[in-house]
């Protein structure tokens, strides 16, 4: 029994990789879909989440990181292909639970094979949020207490990649 932590991961943080690590404890294997939010204008690209997440993950034999477009045509086969029984979201906050609730009957739904299973960050991990990362990037402040060390290395290798490309549009 599998699951799948799905999320905008803009960027991965500490209270990300908690909530992961939790789920190791429990699960034997973690999918992790990066995807795209309606809702939400993301900061890094979904190229860029990739690559931050394929740093902090990719020596991890008990982890997939696989983007939503990559298998939104089919998600149930992919979901059903990769074992996958728990759906995991994440918890800071009521409202964060509130939020998952009303999702819970269209997603069991479509999947009816995967069922919901919370999770909730350790209290030093609950108001980290991607959005306050975000924020203080764009304000150039120090992000680098809100996410691991690796995260942190990878997310600078992607702002350095990206002030690159601005200097040499090719």
């Amino acid at each position: 029994m599998n699951c799948v932590f799905a999320g905008t991961f803009d960027p991965l943080t500490a209270g990300h990789e908690n909530v992961i690590k939790k789920c190791l404890e429990v699960y034997p294997r973690v999918l992790i879909v990066a995807g795209e939010n309606a809702e939400k204008t993301p900061f890094f690209s979904l190229a860029e989440r990739m690559d931050i997440l394929n740093a902090v993950y990719g020596g991890e034999k008990r982890v997939k990181v696989a983007a939503y477009r990559d298998c939104a045509e089919r998600y149930s086969d992919f979901l059903k292909e990769n074992g996958v029984t728990f759906y995991v979201r994440g918890i800071r906050s009521e409202k964060d639970r509130e939020y998952e609730n009303a999702a819970i009957s269209a997603n069991a739904a479509l999947y009816p094979f995967v069922k919901t299973v919370f999770f909730s960050p350790d209290a030093e991990f609950s108001g980290i949020s991607s959005s306050i990362v975000r924020e203080r990037i764009k304000n150039g402040a120090d992000f680098s207490d809100l996410l691991s060390e690796k995260a942190y290395n990878a997310v600078k290798a992607v702002l350095a990649e990206r002030a690159e490309r601005l200097k040499n549009p090719l």
